[in-house]
C-alpha cells in the first residue's frame, strides 16, 4: 500500500485529485511516497491514508506549526535581521524617539523586512503569519 504524508489543509485547490469531486471547502495536500503531492477531498484522505480525519488535521496541523518555525528561524539567522537589532540598540542608546528613531533605523529595517517577506513568500507564508 502506498503511503501518504499529511502536507496541509489547503483552501486554494477545490477539486479531489482521486474522485474528481469538485467545490470542496478545502482539501488535504499529501505526498505520496514517490514525491508527488494530491490533493484529496477529507474522505478519500482518510481512505487512502487507513487514519481518521481527525489524525489528518492534527498531522496538517503539526506541519504547519513545524514550517512556521522553520520560516522564522531562517528570518532570525538572516545577517539583516542582526544588523536591525543592532541599529535598534544604538537607536535606544542614543535616546532617539519619534522620526528621528524611526530614521536611524530605516535602512536596517527596510532590509530586515525584505529578508522576511522573501523568506515568508519561499515558505507559503504571508509576512505577518510568522513572527520574528
Amino acid at each position: 500500500m502506498t503511503t501518504y504524508k499529511t502536507l496541509a489543509i489547503v483552501n486554494d485547490v477545490h477539486t479531489c485529485d482521486c474522485c474528481g469531486k469538485s467545490n470542496l471547502k478545502s482539501t488535504v495536500a499529501m505526498e505520496r511516497e514517490d514525491g508527488d503531492i494530491l490533493h484529496f477531498g477529507s474522505v478519500c484522505a482518510t481512505h487512502h491514508s487507513g487514519r481518521e480525519a481527525k489524525v489528518i488535521r492534527k498531522e496538517a496541523a503539526t506541519e504547519l506549526q513545524l514550517r512556521k518555525a522553520a520560516a522564522t528561524r531562517q528570518v532570525r539567522e538572516h545577517p539583516t535581521f542582526d544588523a536591525y537589532q543592532v541599529k535598534l540598540n544604538e537607536a535606544r542608546l542614543l535616546n532617539l524617539c519619534g522620526a528621528a528613531f524611526h530614521n536611524f533605523c530605516e535602512a536596517e529595517r527596510k532590509a530586515q523586512q525584505a529578508a522576511q517577506h522573501a523568506i515568508c513568500n519561499a515558505a507559503g507564508f504571508k509576512f505577518y503569519e510568522i513572527c520574528a
